[in-house]
């Protein structure tokens, strides 16, 4: 960081949602699907071992990285349809 302006405004950025707003399992579901289009193994990475943890199944991972999110659950598609737009 350049500045102390920067990185107080970049720290106070972790900090703006203490709660957080989605499901951790559909969370993880979002963010798997973010890399799914670009075969993101980075992304895959990270996040496959916490998705496991929390509670999301190697069918589901398939699903959602093959574009059938309409095998998942009505909310879980909706929002990935909304993450794809």
């Amino acid at each position: 960081m350049q500045t102390a302006e920067i990185a107080d405004g970049y720290l106070f950025l972790g900090t703006a949602f203490p709660r957080p707003l989605l499901d951790p399992k559909l969370r993880e579901l979002v963010i798997l699907r973010v890399g799914a289009p670009s075969h993101s193994a980075h992304k895959r990475m990270q996040h496959i071992g916490i998705a496991q943890s929390v509670g999301v199944t190697d069918g589901e991972v398939a699903a959602l990285e093959a574009g059938r999110i309409d095998e998942l659950t009505e909310e879980q598609a909706a929002v990935l349809r909304f993450v794809d737009e």
